[in-house]
């Protein structure tokens, strides 16, 4: 665009990018989200769950189980440490 200096580094250039595709096309850019969505953020929960089952597994109570894990952002070892320790 006359009169504006883009300076587009590599990060930067992905955001631009994506508001452009915004711009273009909404409807495309909306499915490809909402398939990002479903493909990477909703792996994560699923994961939890079977973090919570296979710490349930072993003798824990769910509320424990889910309270540690949250507390220690999902990391299954930490949490059973922080389970076993009382």
């Amino acid at each position: 665009m006359p009169g504006l200096n883009w300076s587009i580094g590599k990060s930067n250039g992905i955001v631009l990018c994506g508001v452009l595709f915004y711009l273009r096309d909404y409807s495309t850019f909306s499915a490809t989200a909402r398939y990002w969505t479903d493909a990477f953020a909703k792996s994560t929960s699923t994961g939890m769950e079977e973090k919570v089952q296979k710490l349930v597994e072993m003798g824990f109570p769910e509320d424990m189980v889910r309270s540690a894990l949250k507390s220690v952002n999902g990391d299954e070892n930490m949490a059973l440490e922080k389970l076993c320790s009382g």
